[in-house]
């Protein structure tokens, strides 16, 4: 599969979030990505950010984060 700037491709993405009372939540989804105009820490936030606004947190620590194409 050839992929250009211009073509989005799906990512999967795990995300585990150790909150300000210590307890943790894992999230997993996807996302859609155009390569070459979004970075890797932009996806985190963002999915972060999603997280934390879903669960009701205000403050968190990443405890890890993967991120891979969807297609196998």
């Amino acid at each position: 599969m050839t992929v250009t700037a211009s073509t989005e491709v799906t990512y999967h993405f795990v995300l585990t979030l150790q909150t300000d009372d210590g307890s943790t939540v894992t999230d997993d989804g996807t996302i859609p990505v155009q390569p070459g105009t979004h970075t890797r820490a932009q996806v985190l936030n963002a999915v972060r950010a999603g997280m934390l606004q879903r669960f009701g947190l205000t403050g968190c620590s990443v405890l890890f984060f993967s991120l891979a194409p969807d297609q196998l």
